[in-house]
């Protein structure tokens, strides 16, 4: 009966270590997933890939449920007004991300500087307008700060995801160029033969009325009159 309950609980135990396991993957793998919907999403968008997880980092660490008790909702942790002017719906998590993608964006072409966009995503746009810079709040400093840092540490050791996605982009744009190039070169190919019995035809045409001209038939009788 002792060695059942041992074998029993030694089972249990086993199936508890696998279970955590598969969890464990299973986040992973998300946050990889997520991660690249970021990536994607930032380079299509005119972001630095690098600041967006910087952000996301620091607002939900990858943690598509996060909800803030202000309100603020998912990866990017948009406030609801805020995703109803990106036109976009928080609760999902692509829109949550194309939202917060476009909103660091819109702070970008404002601000210019990583810190100020960043300060702005926190205190809002117009705080940085009014203290012409990072507001003197501790919260906001504090938060530039992480951020900040974790930004710097990716563009010296950029994530395995961006460069993932980096080299998928060039590679599918060096096939586009190959192919272009292939289309180009059959393209010629196909048009050479016709242009060369085009202008054999202008030829022809060209002979026959030229043969047909009263100054060529003129010449044809002086070359006779000549031979006799």
């Amino acid at each position: 009966m002792r060695k059942f309950t041992k074998l029993f609980l030694t089972a249990l135990l086993l199936l508890s270590v696998m279970s955590s396991s598969q969890a464990q993957n299973n986040v992973v793998s998300n946050q990889l997933a997520i991660k690249e919907k970021i990536v994607r999403h930032s380079l299509q968008y005119g972001v630095d890939p690098a600041l967006s997880l910087s952000v996301v980092k620091q607002e939900s660490n990858f943690n598509k449920s996060a909800k803030s008790a202000r309100g603020a909702v998912g990866l990017f942790q948009l406030m609801p007004s805020t995703a109803k002017s990106l036109g976009v719906n928080p609760y999902y998590i692509n829109e949550n991300i194309i939202g917060g993608i476009k909103y660091l964006k819109s702070l970008q072409d404002k601000f210019g500087s990583v810190d100020l966009v960043i300060a702005a995503y926190n205190a809002g746009p117009g705080a940085v307008k009014r203290h012409n810079g990072i507001p003197p709040y501790r919260e906001t400093r504090a938060y530039v700060k992480k951020i900040v840092t974790h930004y710097n540490y990716l563009k010296v050791n950029p994530d395995p995801v961006i460069l993932k996605v980096q080299k998928e982009i060039k590679q599918k744009e060096s096939s586009k160029q190959l192919a272009s190039a292939n289309n180009q070169e059959q393209t010629q190919e196909k048009i050479l033969p016709a242009e060369i019995e085009a202008i054999k035809e202008v030829e022809k045409y060209q002979s026959i009325m030229e043969s047909k001209s009263p100054l060529s038939k003129r010449l044809k009788r002086s070359k006779i009159i000549q031979n006799i």
